[in-house]
């Protein structure tokens, strides 16, 4: 906001024939702002701007505003301008800093007396009747009102429906008494829209925002028809933008480029041009991102982004290697002077061996950026210019410094100095103290490397075998073992493919360049003479280490080669291509969007064949989905290319074990411990096995604790899974009460919601009961009922604040809270289609609070979808959430709702079976139940693990009669009861085309 108040004045005084009046008007406010007097004391704050938005508007009132360049047009975005900022303040004041606005409201209202929407401000005294009186004025010209606020967005100023709605109702005020308040700042934050939305949507259903807000909230329903409701309501670039936006998530890159232009030419800001090079970028259409990114670059800087679009601009030059190209945007990067833009500036004189001009900005990076103090010295070693004696001292100096970096990270640092310097023993005497300190990955493949150079192989050998023995999916592990398979077999040779995964299994920025150095040395340790490529590959890959990458360069040029430049990769276009998009899968996935991270994982695959990553990537997608046959094909196609992993062996017995088939699971671990005798994961599994399931015809106590004991005698510690095993292992030979001191040592391992079922188990042990494995999976739904037929449930719970945590605001409730909820579940129709049928589900929920709003789930599932091992919340086709009493709750998925999560999947994360059927007392009488316990994970933060007790019943429809379930949580207790109340009615569908052909 600063740097728009600095800028305005001066972009208003660029306009040519700007009138001498609006000139004086600016010019007298340039020298009061250099020359400031002092106020008059209760005198109101008199604005430059005022008087030019007063000037400008009578300067033609011929003029109706809808010319886009006359004066009357300009005044107005200037006041709306006046108007965002005064809202702003006034909604800080009064909900950020919880103070009286009066004096506030008296000076700040002169300022925007002549805005449309000037009463709003009579909103914010908080008086009823002025509230009214406010709303009363202003409600007939919501409608005609688009609340662009001359192109400035409000975002996230606060979620202000949540808390005016509280408000209201304290001070006993209707809430669409400020309607304008909200309507005005109304954040497009999915978590704001639910609330404001009812409100607004029939007061202005044609306002560009409502029609924004629409579209964000209706994208299911929506998309089908995306281009025809575009042609009718894409008449503002808010609109436009929440296109582009839904387009480009659902991957209709072709619609967002379309929606992406049309934005530009209405709204020709940085904002929509960045939009659409990032469609583009997504497209790769290089041309069309180009003359995006040149757009902004002509546009006045407001910020930076200018200097991003020229940083942008530059390194896709730089990726091709048109260096010449990329210089004057690396040089617009650098004169903003952001430390990325120096860097960019610094990577381009490099390309075109500018040595002092590199120097000179890698100098001034480091001068200015306290954090980026050793990044001349870095540059200096790793290319072997430069005044690297001078760079030292800045780079020692930051090392003195106090700083928030964690004391280890400083030491290792201090490490790469000393080897840098020539000094390998001092070097190696700390990376080996920070190994031992934080026995991370990371430092002890280092240290190992050290030693070796030192000559001392013990130690070299010891530093990689903790590293073999560590987590199974390391990257760096993986590194270690094949270190020493190498060793174990000297005719083995892996060829470049399965080294091109090795190094690149992990796509996480700085993760493959690390693993290319380590590769490298190990190449080197075994006179590989690929040992120089790996290297020079680490120097110049796009995806790095600082540190490592500095290092890779320095041993390139201490022997006689050149360091490779920041781009020069010998990666073609589709190498290049594949990794991005396998990169952008893994993104879509940590966000949830499964469905889209496989297409772009497919699109990655056909991009180029073979690639092994992507391979590795959908075959691990398929076992989270529970697509168990697919997984199953996936690691099998890839043992035969991969033989050499024991990650791969794991991968598929675990597979083996959810489809219950353990002799081949059995099979697939040994075959791993083959490959990797040692592999923690594999004899870890194993051990479960033989131990954990006496009725099995495989079970095998001595191979079981044969197993167990070389399972716990690796890796860096013991986490509580640890003490699970050794529990289960004291156990089976009657030691009953160490196994129960081994499940308290678990137990007091995991946070208190996770305690529920190991707390079971100790119980168990105390009992000198053992422990039984679970069935992989227990789903409610198993096999879906004919249409119509439905079950219905009541479901009373309480909600106990946590004594401990009484004075927190977030758990303010003084006494425990009693709860009646009614829950239905329907099948209410089905669609047949050549990949299988769907079914309609609905399941709607009636509470008698607002913390159980009224609610209707809707969503289409593949029948296939549905029995053990499946969990068919992610293979839904489409998701609804359809209001109810005037609520509207929208989401992408609903994982975070546990209790659907339950009645959907069942307990599919850890189930304990109980010995004896029970009777479970329920309205419609006494059932038979087999009980289970069990736990659903929710991705609500606030519920965490929530603990089942779980009675079947395979007579009733959809299988449960009885549930209890705990939720603890750092605020509160919630402890409830489930039980059927009705069950064989016939559903009356709602929406029966909820799907269009």
């Amino acid at each position: 906001m600063a740097k728009i108040e600095q800028t305005l004045p001066d972009l208003i005084l660029q306009i040519d024939d700007l009138p001498e009046d609006a000139r004086k008007i600016i010019t007298d406010r340039h020298k009061r702002v250099r020359n400031p007097q002092p106020k008059k004391p209760e005198s109101p704050n008199a604005d430059w701007r005022a008087e030019l938005v007063e000037v400008l508007k009578n300067i033609d009132q011929s003029h109706t505003g809808d010319d886009p360049l006359s004066w009357q047009t300009l005044g107005e975005l200037i006041d709306d301008f006046q108007f965002q900022q005064v809202i702003s303040l006034l909604d800080f004041y009064r909900t950020k800093l919880a103070v009286d606005t009066t004096d506030s409201l008296r000076v700040l209202r002169p300022l925007v007396q002549h805005h449309p929407l000037a009463d709003m401000i009579d909103c914010y005294d908080m008086n009823v009747e002025h509230a009214q009186a406010a709303a009363a004025k202003l409600l007939p010209i919501i409608q005609s009102y688009d609340f662009s606020l001359g192109g400035f967005v409000i975002k996230d100023i606060v979620p202000v429906a949540r808390q005016l709605e509280v408000a209201g109702t304290r001070m006993g005020m209707q809430i669409d008494a400020v309607v304008p308040d909200l309507l005005t700042q109304m954040s497009f934050h999915p978590d704001n829209l639910p609330f404001v939305y009812p409100i607004l949507q029939p007061l202005a259903p044609d306002c560009p925002r409502v029609l924004a807000a629409t579209l964000s909230l209706n994208w299911a329903e929506i998309e089908p028809v995306a281009v025809e409701w575009e042609q009718k309501n894409a008449h503002h670039f808010m609109v436009l933008k929440e296109l582009t936006q839904k387009y480009a998530d659902s991957n209709r890159l072709e619609d967002a480029r379309r929606t992406a232009t049309r934005w530009t030419e209405m709204n020709p800001e940085s904002e929509s041009f960045q939009y659409l090079s990032e469609v583009c970028r997504r497209l790769d259409d290089w041309e069309g991102q180009q003359q995006a990114l040149k757009e902004i670059v002509k546009l006045p800087a407001l910020g930076l982004e200018r200097a991003g679009a020229a940083a942008a601009l530059a390194d896709g030059y730089m990726r091709r290697q048109e260096w010449e190209e990329a210089k004057p945007y690396a040089e617009i990067a650098a004169s903003s002077y952001s430390g990325w833009g120096l860097v960019c500036a610094v990577n381009v004189y490099e390309g075109l061996r500018l040595w002092e001009e590199a120097e000179l900005v890698a100098r001034a990076c480091s001068e200015r950026y306290e954090d980026s103090a050793d990044f001349w010295y870095l540059w200096c070693r790793r290319t072997g210019h430069g005044d690297a004696a001078s760079a030292l001292k800045l780079a020692e100096a930051k090392l003195k410094r106090p700083t928030n970096e964690r004391p280890d990270w400083i030491q290792t640092q201090q490490a790469f100095l000393h080897y840098l310097e020539g000094d390998l023993a001092a070097a190696y005497k700390l990376i080996a103290k920070t190994a031992n300190q934080t026995k991370g990955d990371y430092d002890t493949m280092l240290a190992a490397i050290f030693a070796h150079q030192l000559g001392k192989t013990k130690e070299c050998e010891s530093w990689f075998q903790k590293v073999a023995d560590s987590t199974v999916s390391s990257p760096y592990a993986l590194l270690a073992r094949y270190y020493f398979r190498k060793q174990r077999e000297e005719a083995w040779s892996p060829d470049d493919a399965e080294l091109e995964w090795l190094v690149t299994i992990d796509l996480s920025p700085g993760k493959p360049s690390n693993s290319m150095y380590f590769l490298s040395h190990i190449l080197r340790m075994q006179g590989d003479p690929r040992s120089t490529t790996w290297l020079e590959r680490c120097a110049a890959t796009p995806i790095n280490d600082l540190f490592l990458r500095t290092l890779a360069g320095w041993e390139l040029t201490q022997a006689g080669h050149e360091s490779p430049l920041r781009r020069g990769t010998e990666l073609n276009a589709d190498d290049v291509r594949a990794a991005e998009l396998l990169l952008q899968a893994q993104q879509l996935r940590q966000q949830g969007q499964g469905d889209l991270a496989l297409m772009k994982c497919r699109e990655a695959m056909a991009t180029r064949p073979q690639f092994l990553q992507a391979q590795t990537f959908f075959a691990t997608s398929m076992t989270q989905m529970g697509m168990l046959r697919e997984a199953e094909r996936a690691w099998t196609e890839l043992m035969p290319v991969l033989p050499s992993f024991s990650h791969l062996y794991f991968e598929c017995g675990r597979i083996h074990e959810l489809m219950l088939q353990p002799q081949l699971a059995i099979r697939d671990y040994e075959a791993g411990l083959k490959v990797w005798p040692r592999d923690k994961a594999l004899h870890h599994q194993l051990a479960w096995m033989f131990l954990a399931d006496p009725d099995s015809s495989y079970r095998d106590i001595p191979r079981g604790l044969k197993h167990g004991e070389q399972a716990l005698g690796r890796g860096p510690g013991f986490r509580y899974e640890d003490r699970c095993l050794q529990a289960a292992m004291a156990a089976v030979q009657g030691k009953f009460d160490d196994a129960a001191k081994d499940m308290d040592a678990a137990i007091a391992l995991v946070p208190p919601q996770n305690r529920y079922l190991l707390t079971v188990r100790r119980d168990g042990y105390q009992q000198k009961q053992l422990y039984t494995r679970p069935p992989a999976g227990l789903p409610l739904i198993e096999t879906l009922p004919d249409d119509g037929t439905w079950v219905q449930y009541d479901l009373d719970f309480t909600i106990t604040p946590n004594s401990t945590n009484d004075g927190n605001a977030k758990a303010a409730r003084q006494k425990p809270e009693n709860h009646h909820v009614e829950v239905t579940l329907r099948s209410v129709g089905r669609l047949t289609r050549e990949s299988g049928t769907l079914r309609y589900l609905e399941i709607e929920v009636t509470g008698d609070s607002e913390i159980i709003p009224a609610t209707i789930y809707r969503l289409v599932v593949p029948e296939s979808a549905f029995g053990r091992f499946h969990h068919p919340l992610l293979q839904a086709v489409k998701m609804w959430v359809g209001p109810r009493n005037g609520t509207m709750l929208a989401r992408d998925a609903i994982d975070d709702d546990p209790m659907f999560l339950f009645l959907m999947t069942g307990a599919t994360d850890s189930i304990f079976e109980f010995p004896e059927p029970q009777e479970f007392e329920t309205p419609l009488g006494t059932f038979p139940g087999e009980s289970y316990l069990g736990k659903s994970t929710s991705a609500n933060p606030n519920l965490g693990e929530v603990g089942w007790s779980v009675a079947r019943n395979q007579k009733i429809p959809f299988g449960m009669v009885f549930a209890s379930f705990n939720v603890l949580n750092e605020y509160q207790t919630i402890e409830a009861e489930l039980k059927l109340k009705q069950h064989g009615q016939d559903a009356k569908p709602a929406y029966p085309d909820l799907l269009p052909e």
